[in-house]
């Protein structure tokens, strides 16, 4: 177990095993953002790990983000994020975005400890 660097705390580990993406086994950056979010479930670390491809494409097309698996395990998920709108300004890119809502609801723990269980499963 490692010091959680939110909160200086010890959580246990969420079990990865089974899950992977299209490069193979998931990296320590990505598996640190999943135990975040398992571990402080809020805003930040949500929208950190809600895209981390937790399955490879094998069986779900492109493959299946932990947000997917939520939604998998929780069928009431919000499945709509945040919303933004574009600003124009004198960039290179012509404008920039920014935020108009965040994220309508944020899972808990539990959810997603089960949505990474769903995703590992390989039947």
């Amino acid at each position: 177990m490692a010091t959680c660097e939110h909160c200086g705390c010890t959580h246990l580990p969420v079990n990865l095993d089974g899950t992977s993406n299209l490069f193979g086994e998931l990296g320590p950056d990505v598996r640190d953002r999943l135990q975040a979010v398992v571990a402080h479930p809020d805003e930040t670390t949500w929208d950190d790990a809600h895209s981390v491809i937790l399955r490879d494409g094998s069986n779900f097309g492109l493959g299946l983000t932990l947000w997917q698996a939520v939604c998998k395990v929780d069928p009431l998920f919000p499945q709509t994020g945040p919303v933004s709108r574009w600003v124009e300004d004198d960039s290179d890119l012509g404008g920039h975005s920014e935020p108009v809502s965040g994220w309508a609801q944020i899972p808990s723990a539990e959810t997603i400890r089960q949505a990474i269980s769903y995703a590992a499963r390989r039947d």
